[in-house]
């Protein structure tokens, strides 16, 4: 039982990462960079809402679900 139509994204990697090529392992559909407005204020509460790099994440986002709904044709 697998899975057939996964997304790898890497998290708080900086941009041009390179991977090991790993059987198995799903395409790099994305890298998160640190976010400089979570890291300013994780300390003090664990909301996201309203972050300065949240028009970037959303974006990132459609980006991976249309890589995924690609896959969903193929």
């Amino acid at each position: 039982m697998g899975l057939a139509n996964q997304a790898l994204i890497l998290n708080r990697a900086p941009q041009g990462t390179k991977l090991p090529d790993l059987p198995g392992l799903p395409p790099l559909a994305a890298t998160i960079p640190t976010l400089p407005g979570l890291e300013a204020r994780q300390i003090e509460t664990s909301s996201v809402l309203g972050l300065p790099e949240s028009a970037m994440l959303d974006g990132l986002c459609a980006r991976v679900l249309g890589e995924l709904e690609k896959g969903k044709k193929a």
